[in-house]
This record gives structure tokens, C-alpha cells and sequence, in this order.
């Protein structure tokens, strides 16, 4: 009972704290409270975690209805796209054969973390300080790294040593339940917002920030999860050719980065715990070019999109009633059923071609509304590149991400839709202000 009212006290935050805040500055270490906490709840863990979901849902419509005479035609674009994706995973399943109940539950935990997209882009558009929002996000890895820390020390996690010693930590790091809700995924993606909270709290913060993010880095080596090493190498890339900071300063940052990297590397223990990693986990199938050429799951939608286009126009436009998602595949390297991990096949098979189009269209549409604000910003002077390629990097690695796995963990999505809900948000402000 005591974790249940604990979630409470983030919609009590705002009234207590100094600056001028709402819940949504603090959806992210909402988000993650429900991830640590889940693994401590036991037989409650199921309740929780729709608590969680009951919670979106009664902020979701109080914020609607108390904000809806200040909408613009711009907010609207974006919360009717979202809204018929949404309606889309509620109905559609209905539709098929699939029970209301479990309907429900599958659009209750897609709704917490796509509704924030539009409150987001709204809130920070009108009167949400988006250093609020980077406060929180640098907030949340500091919190995400002490969480692990505690755990470890603990060495609690979900199912006895098989997620420290063989999955995620090598046996040197313990998660709770967070590693099977997406931890490894999301902080590399919280990575992403460095340069953000560089650029505005550097001198106050930047010790507890560097030690944060070698202690992350650790523990990705050790994890050996392939996608967060490309969310990280993309978007320092996008970060290196696109910021307007000195060519100096980018390569101090490179070569800094390059030897704090090498001296822990070499001078502790990393080294060989991550060689053993690579072993045990059998790494070397992982990594090479002929794994990766073979991932069948970047070709499951093609598989299907063949197999819904083979049984009926119904199936085709509005998915099938399938609740394990399994396809049947027959290559040179795999036969037989398999359970699809690509976002965009989960969605094409339960929810159709409509489904998966909605979903993309929510991404298109953002995407055209930012890139004209930044445009008029730019015309006018006030433009603000870090933000631009922090949303860059948050979009197109998000939409990668969905080839080679599913976007279902609540914080995963919901971290990146807030940013980029709350970066579009601060262009429209900033607009609004100089016009």
C-alpha cells in the first residue's frame, strides 16, 4: 500500500516545489518510480502497474478538459493524430474477437506513454519552462544510476541471479525488475540529452553528470545490448556534425571522452568482466556482419504483411486476433513459428495496415510541424540548434529502434515522446514570444 501512495506524491510535487512546475516536468521520474518499485510489490506487481496506467489516464483528461479552450491549430494536428492511434488499439482488437478486458489493458499501457506526446507539446508551448524538463531528465539519470547501485548492493533483481549473472549485468550488476522493462534501452536514450543539460547547467552539475555517465557506460560494455551502442554512436555523430560549437571544442570532447574511456577500460577490472561477458553471452554471433545480415527481425514485416495479405481484406486493413503475435518463418536460418519483436510487424499484425500507418503518421506529422517552427526560429534569429538535434536524434533512432524491437515499455516510450512533445512545445513558445 505504502508503494501505491508513494506514486501519489508526484501529482503533490508541483505544490511543493519552488519553481513553477506541473506533474508532467515529473513524468519521467514517475515513470521510473514504477520501474524500481515493481520488482518490490510481489503479488501486487500487476495491480501496480495498471495503477500506474489508471493514474495517466485520470491526469490525461483532467489536463484535456481544463486546457481545452487554449488549443491552437497546431496542437490539434498533433492530438488527433495521437487520438485515432489510440482509438485504433482500442477498437480494432474489439473488432476481432479479442476480449474487452484484455483490450483495455493493452490501450491502457500504449495510452500512458503515447498521451504525453500531445500534453507535452501543449504544455511546454504555453506555460512549461522546458529547463524544468532537462532538470528532470538529468534528475532521472542520476536517480536510474543510485537505483542500480541500491540494487546491486542488494543483489536483488527479478528472478534470482539470472538477470545479474548471465542477461544483463555479467554478474556484476543487479536491476530489480528494470531491466525487463527497458532500463538498458532508455537510459541510452537519456544519454541523448547530455548536450542539453551541458549547455544549461554544465558548471553546477557537471562532476555528478560525468561520473553518472562513465558509470553507464560500464555497464553498457558489460550488457553488450548491440542497440545502445548505436543510439549512443548515431547520435553523437548527429550531435558532432550538426552543433554549431567550435571544431576545437568538438575534438577536446572527442579526445576527452576517447581517454577517460580508455583509462577505465584498462586500468580496472572492465576490461576482463567484459570479455566474459562477450563469452558467456556468446556475443560474437551477436556482433559479426553476418548476424546482423541475417536478424530476421528487421524482415518481419514483410512476413507479415504476406501472411495478412493471405488470409483476408479484414485482416489485412484491420489486423488479426493473434494475442501472441507469432508469424511462421522459413529461411536458411530460422524455421518455424517465431514471436515478432519489430514494432512495425507487432502492429501490422494485431491492428492492420490502418494501425501502422496511424502510428507513422504521428511521427510524420510532428515531424513537419517542428522543422516549419525551427524554419520561422531560424528566419528570425532566436534558433536554438542543441534542441534541434537532440529532437533529430530522439525521432529518427526512435523510429530505428522499432525495426529490432518493440517500443512497448512504458518509460522507453514515454521518455521520448516527452522530449519531443516538449522540444516542439518550446519552438511554438519561443515563436509566440517574438512574434
Amino acid at each position: 500500500m505504502l508503494f501505491f501512495l508513494g506514486a501519489l506524491l508526484f501529482f503533490l510535487l508541483p505544490s511543493l516545489s519552488k519553481r513553477n512546475t506541473s506533474f508532467i516536468d515529473y513524468y519521467l521520474l514517475f515513470c521510473l518510480y514504477f520501474d524500481a518499485a515493481n520488482v518490490l510489490v510481489d503479488s501486487q506487481a500487476v495491480n501496480f502497474q495498471y495503477f500506474q496506467n489508471f493514474l495517466m489516464l485520470s491526469f490525461s483528461f483532467y489536463y484535456f478538459f481544463t486546457q481545452i479552450n487554449k488549443v491552437s491549430k497546431l496542437h490539434k494536428k498533433v492530438f488527433i493524430s495521437t487520438t485515432v492511434f489510440l482509438l485504433i488499439i482500442l477498437i480494432f482488437p474489439i473488432l476481432k474477437g479479442e476480449s474487452i478486458d484484455q483490450s483495455i489493458r493493452t490501450f491502457s499501457k500504449v495510452f500512458t506513454s503515447v498521451i504525453i506526446l500531445p500534453i507535452s507539446f501543449h504544455y511546454y508551448s504555453k506555460k512549461g519552462n522546458i529547463k524544468n524538463l532537462i532538470i528532470s531528465g538529468y534528475y532521472f539519470i542520476i536517480a536510474w544510476v543510485m537505483i542500480v547501485l541500491l540494487f546491486t548492493i542488494l543483489k536483488y533483481d527479478a528472478v534470482g541471479d539470472k538477470l545479474g549473472s548471465t542477461t544483463f549485468g555479467g554478474g556484476i550488476f543487479y536491476f530489480g525488475n528494470m531491466g525487463q522493462r527497458g532500463a538498458l534501452t532508455y537510459i541510452s536514450f537519456a544519454l541523448l540529452i547530455v548536450p542539453l543539460i551541458m549547455s544549461n547547467f554544465l558548471n553546477k552539475r557537471k562532476s555528478t553528470l560525468f561520473i553518472s555517465i562513465g558509470f553507464i557506460l560500464s555497464i553498457l560494455f558489460i550488457a553488450l545490448k548491440r542497440f545502445s551502442f548505436v543510439v549512443i554512436i548515431l547520435g553523437l555523430f548527429n550531435y558532432l556534425i550538426k552543433s554549431t560549437i567550435s571544431f576545437k571544442l568538438k575534438l577536446r570532447l572527442v579526445l576527452g571522452a576517447s581517454v577517460i574511456l580508455i583509462l577505465v577500460f584498462f586500468t580496472t577490472d572492465l576490461k576482463d568482466i567484459t570479455i566474459k561477458s562477450y563469452d558467456n553471452r556468446g556475443a560474437e554471433r551477436k556482433f559479426g556482419t553476418e548476424a546482423i545480415s541475417s536478424d530476421i527481425r528487421i524482415f518481419e514485416p514483410f512476413y507479415v504483411f504476406r501472411q495478412i495479405g493471405d488470409n483476408s481484406m479484414s485482416d489485412f486493413f484491420f489486423g488479426k486476433k493473434m494475442a501472441k503475435r507469432t508469424i511462421s518463418i522459413s529461411t536458411s536460418n530460422f524455421e518455424g513459428d517465431r514471436v515478432v519483436h519489430n514494432e512495425y510487424a507487432q502492429i501490422l499484425l494485431k491492428y492492420g495496415i490502418f494501425g501502422l500507418v496511424m502510428y507513422l503518421y504521428i511521427f510524420v506529422i510532428l515531424y513537419k510541424i517542428v522543422l516549419r517552427l525551427k524554419k520561422e526560429l531560424q528566419i528570425r534569429n532566436i534558433y536554438r540548434d542543441e534542441y534541434w538535434i537532440v529532437f533529430q536524434n530522439f525521432l529518427i533512432i526512435f523510429i530505428i529502434s522499432g525495426m529490432v524491437g518493440g517500443h512497448v515499455h512504458i518509460t522507453f516510450r514515454g521518455f521520448v515522446l516527452l522530449f519531443l512533445g516538449g522540444i516542439g512545445g518550446y519552438f511554438y513558445s519561443l515563436l509566440r514570444r517574438n512574434e
